[in-house]
């Protein structure tokens, strides 16, 4: 998982966060899979060239484009 945390406190502040875990689609919905840990991902923004080449995907959720 790959996201953006937009924040207004008394400024303006964002941060980027990655967490990967193996997933499976289980019945209806992913939940995360036996097995060993995926090899770590690079610390990178979402949507950006390295986050694509490193393989994240950008999480949408139900009525997101």
């Amino acid at each position: 998982m790959l996201v953006t945390v937009h924040a207004t406190i008394t400024r303006d502040a964002q941060m980027g966060y990655g967490y990967c875990e193996r997933m499976q689609w289980h019945g209806d919905r992913w939940m995360i899979a036996p097995g060993a840990t995926p090899a770590p991902a690079p610390s990178t923004w979402p949507g950006s060239d390295v986050s694509r080449a490193a393989g994240w995907r950008t999480w949408a959720g139900e009525g997101d484009d």
